[in-house]
């Protein structure tokens, strides 16, 4: 019981400072890493995301943590849609995205110290707790950039 608890705690606080850290990255940092985020052209404007995983449906239900630090974005909703904007909020699912990759190594610390009956649990939380997140960012970018792209061609 105590490596469970040790292991939650562990989880907790390394999310919180990967995120805290991430979150301190500057927009121009971000955009000389854009190459890390280039989009495949399986991605085509995310439509594949909704073809075979549906995440219209099911994206809304996930956490949003992208303003739980002074200044940061909440990537749930637009706001305005002038180009500074959508081109920021681009910046901003690199960034998400950057997180949940991070995330989904350092979670898996808990391996050290877990009894090896718990490998499976952990890894499975590992998938399960960052990999929709990882796929929402991308999904959104996708979009995101299409739009762009079409804007700028009218």
């Amino acid at each position: 019981m105590a490596r469970v608890i040790l292991s939650s705690v562990t989880w907790l606080l390394l999310s919180i400072l990967v995120g805290w850290r991430t979150h301190s990255i500057s927009l121009e940092a971000l955009r000389r890493w854009e190459r890390l985020f280039v989009l495949s052209r399986f991605e085509e404007g995310g439509r594949p995301y909704d073809r075979y995983l549906a995440i219209r449906r099911w994206k809304k239900y996930l956490p949003e943590g992208g303003n739980f630090f002074e200044g940061g974005v909440n990537k749930r909703h637009l706001g305005r849609r002038d180009e500074a904007v959508l081109e920021r909020f681009v910046l901003e699912t690199e960034r998400a995205e950057l997180t949940h990759w991070i995330l989904l190594v350092v979670d898996l610390l808990p391996l050290l110290w877990m009894r090896q009956w718990l490998v499976w649990v952990v890894v499975a939380y590992t998938v399960v707790g960052n990999a929709p997140c990882l796929i929402t960012q991308r999904y959104n970018r996708a979009r995101l950039l299409r739009y762009l792209r079409k804007r700028r061609r009218s």
